[in-house]
Formats: C-alpha cells, sequence, structure tokens
C-alpha cells in the first residue's frame, strides 16, 4: 500500500529559501503538473485525474492499483458512454461538436491506515470544441479545487473559530476556460451524514469561508466552484482535516 506525491519540475535561485509542503490537507483529486493533462485532440479525448493529489498546489498524488477503490463513470451530454476502475480515461472519436462531458469520480481508502481523506467524491462537467488540425492538442478546461487551511504535520487544525480559502481554478493555458463566477462550501461533522452551508467571501478566483467548528473530531468539506463558460467542479472530501 502506497502513496506517492509528485510536483512539477521547478527551478532555484542558489542561495534561496523555498517552502515546500508534502502530504499536507487537503487531500483531494486533481490534475497534478507531472501527469499528462487531460486533453482534446483531433481523432480522441483523455481525461488525467490523480485521486490522492495533496494540498500543495500543482502536485498529484496515487496509490498503488488495488490499495484503494475508485470508481470513474464519465458522461457525454448526459448519456453514460464508460465506466473504469482507473484513474484516467480515454474516449475515441469524440463528437464535431461542442459536448458537455461529465466525469463523476468516487474513492475511498483504508481508514484504519489513512485517517484523512477516506472518501471523496468529484464531478466535474467540462465543455471542449472539436479540434481539426490533428497536430494541435487543447488542454481541457478541467476546473481544480484548492483549499488552504492551517494543520500540523498531522494535518489537524485547532479546535474551534476556522479560517478556509477556496480557490477553483483551470488547467493551465486551457481551451475554452471561462471566468471563474464563484466558489460555495459545506462543512459536516459527522462524516458528511449532515452538512451546514457556510458562506464565502472573495472574488477573483480566491474566497474565504468562516465558521466555528467544534473542540475534536474531524472537518469534512464540500465545495463546488464554476466558470461562466459552463465549465463546473463539485468536490466532498471526508475527513479533510481533524481537530484537536
Amino acid at each position: 500500500m502506497v502513496l506517492k506525491s509528485s510536483g512539477p519540475k521547478t527551478a532555484y535561485m542558489p542561495g534561496s529559501r523555498q517552502v515546500r509542503d508534502w502530504f499536507g490537507a487537503v487531500t483531494r483529486p486533481a490534475n497534478g503538473g507531472t501527469y499528462w493533462w487531460s486533453q482534446r485532440f483531433s481523432t480522441f479525448l483523455s481525461m488525467n485525474i490523480q485521486t490522492w493529489s495533496d494540498g500543495e498546489p500543482g502536485h498529484g498524488g496515487t496509490m498503488d492499483h488495488g490499495s484503494d477503490k475508485r470508481s470513474l463513470k464519465v458522461y457525454q451530454d448526459g448519456t453514460l458512454i464508460k465506466t473504469t476502475d482507473w484513474q484516467s480515461v480515454t474516449i475515441a472519436r469524440p463528437p464535431a461538436t461542442t459536448p458537455v462531458h461529465t466525469l463523476d469520480l468516487s474513492a475511498e481508502r483504508d481508514a484504519d491506515t489513512y485517517r484523512l481523506s477516506t472518501r471523496t467524491h468529484t464531478v466535474w462537467q467540462v465543455k471542449s470544441d472539436p479540434v481539426t488540425d490533428p497536430k494541435k492538442i487543447d488542454r481541457m478546461a478541467l476546473l481544480q479545487m484548492d483549499y488552504g487551511v492551517d494543520t500540523d504535520l498531522a494535518g489537524d487544525a485547532r479546535g474551534g473559530r476556522q479560517t478556509l480559502r477556496l480557490a477553483p481554478h483551470h488547467l493551465e493555458d486551457a481551451a475554452g476556460a471561462g471566468q471563474i463566477q464563484g466558489a460555495t462550501l459545506s462543512v459536516s461533522y459527522d462524516d458528511g451524514a449532515t452538512w451546514t452551508p457556510i458562506r464565502t467571501d472573495g472574488k477573483s478566483g480566491t474566497w474565504t469561508a468562516r465558521y466555528d467548528a467544534p473542540r475534536h473530531g474531524f472537518v469534512s468539506l464540500k465545495a463546488e466552484g464554476w466558470d461562466d463558460a459552463g465549465n463546473r467542479i463539485t468536490q466532498e472530501v471526508i475527513r479533510a482535516y481533524g481537530l484537536k
């Protein structure tokens, strides 16, 4: 049972001081910078999600196949066209139109070994225009959701008043990406049995939520982000971080 995390190649100036976090909260599905991007070609499209990506932007995280449970369903204009237990999927001969593809990814891992992010459910809606030039590749406007919360090395935050930052964003240089319009958040303290909507404030791609949590236990998150071009992400992370 191996958990892997990787980040993009980065150059550093000699003598500079850098801070990078690894395996920190909030672990969730994302398309990390060291993996091939979700893309559309003239004859097929490929979508790639790393199921257990840690909280550092740009990181991609995976587990050995068989050490977790996952199900990825792909819909094209509302019709189910593919189901797989892998983190990536390829669709041959996409229509010569601008379809809406919906990716529905559920993932679960052993709670005794991994006490945080034990279960996730993410749904993406993404539009992509046809690519007619066989030499051209369009990166898809697949939305990502980054979370910012202050935790210790164990992924625990101090209980009581919480401040969490939400940053929905597209893959870099994505074709068909619109302007980010908003983000919503709900929280749960009973592993998703009940949810409480939380007010979010912000603009320009970053929103802040403040709420009162118990002194101990876990915080589960349900977040949503969207743009004005019809692309959307809805993401649920059970036990996103702990409370101490």
